[in-house]
């Protein structure tokens, strides 16, 4: 290699939180001293992503299939949701891997495209184990992964949610992060969810007037956006809109955060599941938050 930097100096470290890095040490770090501006402070990112039969994977389920296998369920970039069987992964030395929410770099093994394959995997980040000091964190993360589950097809590739899946978690893994902010940013990550089966919220104007000011409620029919006046004879009958999913914005608060998961409630399963109840984990995750907020949640409004 170039300007005294030789491959033996470059090596991958992975950090406490399970974020990959470059560990640089002889040339290369004197490369990188001299590349960096007096007073700056150099920062190395590495981005793991798909290569051929290779995908960075996240776990979305694992059910026992057997003494000791298990099959898995996993959410990839560029292949969407694939399921493999796991030979041994029920075992004590593998069952800590197929945890939903982790991150790993998977090898899918199958004669066919379309048959139950065996995924084999590294470890990448394991961000469940970092969730443990709020029990509502891994009730988010258990939330989310049993959503994709239910939502979306197998084979499919969905980029966008994948995306927005691994930035959920580390809004969910960020130390110090206040409740209300990422539980909000799991309501947006659900309105995102929406659109994988061909539902959007138009949450930009009134259905009514056009304006695009003063939205405070969402029709439970169309999904779109009510102002307060244009929907003050029939409050009664609209779903709340949040402050912070509006465009009038404001900083979430726990009541807007459980108006926004009984939002995305009520069209997730009228929409993506078909009139079917939403997934146990996910219903978890509302009555953890309301717990932390003194609130029972509200009953679901039924779909008229």
């Amino acid at each position: 290699m170039r300007a005294g930097v030789r491959l033996r100096d470059i090596g991958v470290e992975t950090l406490p939180g399970g974020r990959p890095t470059l560990a640089l040490t002889g040339g290369a770090r004197a490369r990188l001293e001299a590349l960096t501006p007096e007073g700056a402070r150099a920062r190395i990112d590495v981005s793991l992503t798909d290569d051929r039969e290779l995908a960075c994977a996240i776990v979305l389920s694992a059910r026992r299939h057997g003494e000791s296998a298990l099959v898995a369920h996993v959410l990839t970039r560029g292949r969407g949701r694939r399921a493999g069987l796991v030979p041994g992964g029920a075992g004590k030395r593998r069952r800590g891997l197929w945890q939903p929410g982790h991150r790993m770099r998977c090898l899918w093994r199958g004669r066919l495209t379309e048959h139950l394959g065996r995924p084999a995997a590294e470890p990448l980040r394991a961000g469940a184990a970092l969730l443990f000091d709020d029990p509502a964190r891994p009730a988010a993360l258990s939330g989310a992964c049993a959503m994709c589950d239910a939502v979306l097809p197998e084979g499919a590739p969905h980029p966008a949610l994948f995306r927005g899946l691994a930035a959920l978690l580390d809004a969910l893994e960020a130390p110090g992060a206040e409740t209300e902010i990422w539980a909000a940013a799991y309501v947006e990550w659900e309105v995102g969810l929406l659109v994988e089966p061909g539902f959007a919220l138009d949450l930009a104007r009134c259905a009514a007037t056009g304006s695009r000011d003063d939205l405070h409620w969402v029709s439970p029919r169309t999904g779109r956006a009510v102002s307060g006046a244009a929907g003050a004879p029939f409050a009664g009958r609209l779903l709340p809109l949040p402050g912070f999913l509006a465009a009038r914005g404001g900083e979430p608060d726990m009541e807007s955060v459980l108006a926004g998961l009984r939002l995305t409630e009520h069209f997730l399963a009228r929409h993506a599941l078909a009139g079917a109840a939403l997934p146990p984990a996910r219903a978890c995750l509302a009555r953890r938050l309301a717990r932390q907020d003194n609130r029972a949640p509200p009953a679901r409004r039924p779909v008229e």
